[in-house]
């Protein structure tokens, strides 16, 4: 019998696989269950759009396909063994790159259950169902990142949208509620994976400032002749940010590389210019602390009667995202602020404020838009070291409903030496301006 070299052949067929696939470990995808809907967003970037996206080896669980960016489906066939394939993701360039990597899906069969919802149950008492423990709902697999090939090409990152528990009987149940309050940013989506907030942001807010524990240098220009004991005024003003550069939809991987301009007013009203009598409603009057019924006239009031007004701008550049897989992850930035302090027949002109710094902002989540800061920078209120000045900035937004925000800042301006250091607190509301109509809902 002649014998046949099979070693030529086997060379020929590794050859043929893209050089990324040859000795590569499956990765291990978020597990799916028999007819429950499965997606998992799997994020690319570099090469030249469109980018094409094809199964070059193994096969899908049935009832699973393969789009553009996504697995999608829901699966109708369960095995012991994961599906194991090869997705391969190519561009449009004129000698097109290639990045391929394997993977492997396994299907569990849908949870054991019983539903004695027959003929012979009462009507007057609900049908009984015995489910075992823990599989009426299933949590949301973690955003999981792809281990990188050894093409040159990008790396791809991927992250599961969550998948919910099998409702007795076997149907699916329906959609779990997003696990954010932010409505502009539906959980499950490739592109706010890392990021929920639009390209402009603009907002009005209203609150209290509580300058009890501020420098007597800040006390003094700010509010001279308010009585002994705490130290208020009524603040308002208008916040914006824009995205200058970089987009949540094609960040891989935890860099997400924007650069925003911000900018922000803060109106002051004294707390001895305030008539309670009449305007009984205004923060500053009451002894509780409540949305405002009738928010745009007491902004307008603050902006009209304001006695001090401060103004700050500048660019905040975002370069890594702190825990992506949370639903409050979190971008660490870099940024420098220019902003100035004046107050109504002040003898001087406005003092200067500037700084950089450093900190990290939330950018998703019911506490989207909280950050903390430390900075370093300048501060013409104070007489001495007013050119060292350390910072510290700490912010807590959270949504209460629709368009409406509660918010809590502190900022602490100190010398770290013997010198007077400023602690300022403030309460209030932030009232989205492209939600202006929401504003007088109560959803």
């Amino acid at each position: 019998m002649k014998r046949v070299n099979l070693l030529p052949v086997a060379f020929a067929i590794l050859g043929a696989l893209p050089a990324v696939v040859r000795g590569q470990v499956a990765f291990s995808l978020p597990q799916a269950r028999v007819g429950v809907a499965y997606e998992f967003p799997i994020p690319a970037g570099g090469g030249l759009p469109p980018l094409s996206w094809k199964i070059i080896a193994g096969e899908l669980p049935p009832g699973i396909e393969l789009q553009p960016g996504i697995l999608r489906g829901v699966p109708t066939t369960p095995r012991p063994q994961a599906y194991e394939f090869t997705v391969e993701l190519s561009d449009s360039s004129q000698s097109p790159e290639h990045f391929a990597r394997a993977l492997s899906l396994l299907v569990k069969p849908a949870p054991l259950h019983m539903d004695l919802s027959g003929d012979n149950a009462s009507s007057a008492d609900p049908p009984l169902k015995i489910v075992p423990p823990n599989v009426a709902s299933t949590p949301a697999a973690p955003v999981t990142t792809l281990p990188s090939g050894s093409s040159s090409a990008a790396s791809p990152t991927g992250g599961a949208s969550g998948g919910g528990g099998v409702a007795p009987g076997g149907a699916a149940p329906p959609p779990a509620p997003p696990s954010t309050n932010n409505d502009l940013c539906p959980d499950g989506r490739a592109e706010n994976m890392y990021d929920c907030r639009d390209d402009f942001v603009a907002s009005t807010y209203l609150g209290l400032a509580i300058d009890t524990f501020a420098s007597g240098e800040s006390r003094l220009y700010l509010n001279p002749n308010a009585p002994n004991g705490p130290k208020e005024r009524m603040v308002g003003g208008i916040d914006f940010g824009y995205r200058l550069m970089g987009k949540p939809a094609v960040q891989a991987g935890p860099w997400p590389n924007q650069l925003w301009v911000y900018g922000e007013t803060v109106h002051g009203v004294r707390s001895t210019d305030v008539d309670c009598t009449k305007n009984a409603t205004f923060l500053t009057c009451q002894t509780a602390l409540a949305i405002p019924n009738r928010p745009a006239d007491q902004i307008l009031y603050t902006f009209r009667n304001a006695t001090s007004l401060e103004g700050f701008a500048g660019f905040r550049y975002e370069f890594l995202t702190l825990q992506p897989a949370s639903i409050s992850a979190a971008n660490l930035y870099v940024k420098t602020q220019a902003g100035f302090l004046t107050v109504a027949g002040a003898p001087s002109a406005a003092k200067a404020i500037h700084h950089v710094g450093l900190g990290a902002i939330t950018t998703k989540g019911d506490f989207q838009g909280s950050y903390l800061e430390v900075g370093y920078g300048r501060n013409d209120l104070f007489a001495q070291h007013r050119l060292s000045r350390w910072k510290v900035d700490a912010y807590l937004s959270r949504r209460i409903r629709k368009g409406i925000s509660f918010f809590a800042q502190i900022n602490v301006d100190t010398d770290i030496g013997p010198g007077a250091d400023s602690i300022q607190s403030y309460l209030g509301f932030d009232f989205d301006l492209r939600k202006f109509a929401d504003w007088f809902s109560k959803n």
